[in-house]
């Protein structure tokens, strides 16, 4: 059997109105003309242009650029801004969910993931996840936090960020609309779809990146999986290039916490440099900061 994954666009999610509206929002239109009192939008076109790839993305790509702009100065007419105004908050979210749209997806099995971790730096909501970088606050965390490997931004364009599991756990909402973190037993369906864990992890690891000998990875699902490292609970980092660390959205409360003052008790997944096996942990440190992967809904 092979495992090709399968590049896909995000789902066309009916008419294209509401992202016109929400375009016109961000950029809200006002009066060119004083005397007609006729509202025009006003943008850069180089904010039209990221527009237009964007509803490309979203299965519009057949409409033209000059009927897109027809559109957007009718809806203008009578445009009311008291209500079609969104708070702050609300802009924050359409601009997290347009960025992550850009991110290709894969097919593997029956289900949707994301190719890339998770690089958000806000909830659902639009509420500011906070970035920590000193070593101590992040070892007395109990509440959501992100972090780029050794407080590198540059870091950060190749593999994402790190979160603790408070965000993972945070009511809301980590993943973008549409998206959700995997389960354990979601993380389970898809090692099991290529042939178990004992050999998934070569599927599942990029051909890049990782430290020789990069056991058995040939990406074949297309996963596309990178050696990340990890913060872990006392702030420290290590692990870039050996080994890559994805949270699941399950507790293991069968757990024994043996360390009194951190709690341990979340399924997570571990792929290793030094070899092609995925590793099943029931219980990993909530303070420790992961890489995440999202699951279509």
């Amino acid at each position: 059997m092979q495992y090709r994954g399968v590049l896909i666009k995000p789902s066309v999610y009916g008419n294209a109105r509401p992202y016109l509206e929400n375009f016109l929002t961000l950029h809200q239109p006002c009066s060119e003309d004083g005397l007609s009192g006729i509202k025009k939008p006003i943008y850069k076109e180089e904010d039209f242009k990221k527009f237009m790839n964007d509803l490309k993305l979203r299965g519009y790509g057949l409409l033209k650029p000059e009927v897109i702009k027809a559109k957007l100065h009718k809806l203008t007419d009578n445009w009311d801004l008291r209500k079609h105004r969104l708070q702050a908050s609300e802009q924050i979210k359409i601009k997290e969910e347009l960025k992550y749209k850009d991110t290709e997806t894969i097919i593997i099995g029956t289900q949707e993931w994301t190719s890339e971790n998770l690089n958000v730096e806000n909830y659902r909501n639009g509420d500011i996840i906070p970035q920590v970088k000193e070593a101590d606050k992040w070892a007395e965390l109990t509440t959501g936090a992100w972090c780029y490997y050794d407080n590198n931004a540059e870091n950060g364009k190749t593999y994402g960020k790190l979160y603790n599991w408070f965000a993972v756990n945070d009511p809301r909402g980590l993943a973008p609309a549409g998206w959700h973190i995997p389960s354990d037993a979601e993380w389970t369906q898809l090692t099991d779809y290529l042939d178990g864990e004992g050999t998934a992890g070569g599927k599942l690891k990029a051909t890049k990146l990782w430290d020789s000998p990069n056991d058995g990875a040939t990406n074949g699902s297309g996963f596309n999986a990178f050696p990340c490292g990890i913060r872990s609970y006392n702030g420290d980092y290590y692990g870039i290039g050996k080994h890559g660390f994805f949270w699941s959205a399950t507790e293991n409360n069968s757990s024994f916490n043996v360390w009194m003052d951190y709690s341990f008790n979340v399924w997570i997944r571990n792929l290793f440099f030094g070899q092609s096996v995925v590793r099943r942990y029931d219980g990993s440190f909530k303070e420790h900061g992961f890489s995440i992967r999202c699951v279509r809904d």
